[in-house]
Parts: structure tokens; sequence; C-alpha cells
């Protein structure tokens, strides 16, 4: 039974790596495809360390400003604690 579970933990961590492999290449497709909203949207390094702590204090590790950037351009308004899809 011991190599059975040792099998199916290395297939579940394969699968999830797989997942989350899919989930970043679509997220990056999306993204790309909205680029000219956000284009000239530019964020202070005040913005970016805020994004930043906020991410590290409550997610673990930070994320890439494109998704601020692409809300500030809908909303006009900046939010550090503004959550992409792909986190939840």
């Amino acid at each position: 039974m011991g190599l059975y579970k040792k099998i199916e933990t290395v297939l579940l961590k394969l699968l999830t790596w797989c997942w989350q492999c899919f989930i970043f290449i679509h997220e990056m497709k999306n993204i790309w495809s909205k680029r000219k909203l956000f284009k000239n949207v530019k964020l202070t390094q005040e913005q970016k360390n805020e994004i930043d702590l906020f991410y590290k204090k409550n997610y673990g590790k930070k994320i890439p400003y494109w998704w601020h950037r692409l809300y500030q351009s809908y909303t006009g308004k900046f939010d550090a604690k503004y959550i992409p899809e792909y986190i939840y």
C-alpha cells in the first residue's frame, strides 16, 4: 500500500501543477488581449509597494500588477485590495 500512496501523491502533485500551468496560460492570454486598455495606466512605486505588502501578508507572495492596472483603467480608482479572478 505504501507504493500506491506514493504514486497517488506524485500524480496528484503533477495534476495540480498542470492545472496551475493551464490557469496561468489562460490568464496571460486574457490579460494580453486587454493590454490596450491598461497600457497608459502607470502605477506609482508607492502603489506597487502597497499591493506587494497586501498580497505578501494575505496571499503569501507577490502578484503581477497587470490586473490592478486593468482594474484602474475600468474604474479610474486604485485599490490595492483588488483580488484578480485567478486567485479564487
